[in-house]
């Protein structure tokens, strides 16, 4: 028999995840659901202070140097 879950959560991008385990470390069940992806390849930029830095951090899903990439530039066209 499967566990009823506490919480669902619909989005797996960074804040969903980070909710996940947010609530996971607290001892809820979780369930975290994916839309199906529109593309495949989904590269997003991401602006982080110093605060969600230290809570990703603390939460151990801060990228290692070698798996981020600082943006030095950025030009945003349309919406």
């Amino acid at each position: 028999m499967v566990a009823p879950l506490d919480v669902c959560i619909r989005g797996a991008g960074v804040v969903g995840r980070t909710l996940a385990l947010l609530l996971a470390r607290d001892r809820l069940r979780v369930g975290l659901v994916e839309p199906p992806a529109a593309s495949p390849a989904d590269v997003r930029a991401y602006a982080m202070n110093a605060a969600s830095r230290a809570l990703l951090e603390s939460l151990s899903a801060w990228p290692a140097e070698t798996e981020a990439t600082p943006v030095m530039r950025m030009e945003v066209h349309g919406d």
